[in-house]
């Protein structure tokens, strides 16, 4: 869904580039899928209640699926200068939405990517696909007068502190804490391999008697788990002056 609320965006405000690699084209088809992936997944058994939909994990309520279903890229014209579509050999090509966008504006490109199929497999078979995003990084920085390697400038070591406020787990808890306690989140990288993760621990707060509690992400998934779990979590666990790193 990132490629088509990028395209819904960019249909509201003017950027340089848009870039959407297998979007989803018609969102009662993406909708269908889902119900599919229920329907066949460890869950299919459960009762769902019918004001919701879970689907790998995922909930999506009733009014999201409602603005999904409503949701045709075909009518969104977008107003960026450049538009790269990028496709699959392995799914059908958006023909529809390739032959709407060739006749815009803007400059518009479309090409074929591999790695998309290995980049959704089950979260243990799942592989990055990296040929891919360096073709479209190269692609997004042609022209331009910014570095490609800036993200990348970081040294292996470096540690980058953020300092702040959360909220307990509810919102009595908050009140009482007074809007809050404050807590520190170090983004760590781990020496010699691509890995990183975010060290979160309370401040003002007695956490040597507290145990660190590790949360891991599947394969590629990403690290804060399904809607957004493992902050949830790494919030109560801040309320109870445990660290988590995750």
């Amino acid at each position: 869904m990132g490629a088509t609320l990028a395209s819904i965006a960019s249909n509201k405000i003017e950027i340089e580039n848009l870039i959407c690699w297998v979007p989803v084209v018609e969102g009662k088809r993406y909708i269908r899928e889902i119900l599919a992936l229920q329907k066949t997944g460890e869950n299919a058994d459960l009762d769902v209640d019918s004001t919701t939909l879970e689907g790998g994990g995922f909930l999506i309520t009733r009014e999201t699926m409602n603005e999904i279903l409503s949701l045709s890229l075909t009518k969104i014209i977008p107003t960026a200068k450049n538009v790269f579509l990028f496709n699959t050999d392995d799914l059908p090509m958006p023909n529809n939405l390739m032959a709407e966008w060739s006749n815009q504006n803007f400059q518009f490109t479309h090409k074929t990517l591999s790695g998309y199929a290995d980049m959704m497999a089950t979260p243990h078979n799942s592989k990055v696909p990296h040929s891919a995003i360096e073709e479209i990084i190269n692609i997004n920085f042609s022209g331009s007068n910014l570095d490609k390697n800036i993200f990348l400038a970081l040294k292996n070591y470096q540690q980058t502190r953020f300092d702040g406020y959360t909220y307990a787990t509810s919102a009595k808890e908050s009140m009482d804490a007074g809007g809050g306690f404050p807590i520190t989140e170090i983004l760590c990288r781990i020496p010699n391999t691509p890995l990183f993760g975010i060290f979160s621990l309370p401040l003002l707060r007695d956490t040597e008697s507290k145990p660190t509690v590790l949360l891991l992400n599947s394969g590629s998934v990403h690290r804060m788990g399904p809607n957004r779990n493992y902050v949830y979590v790494t919030r109560e666990l801040l309320s109870l002056a445990s660290m988590s790193f995750a």
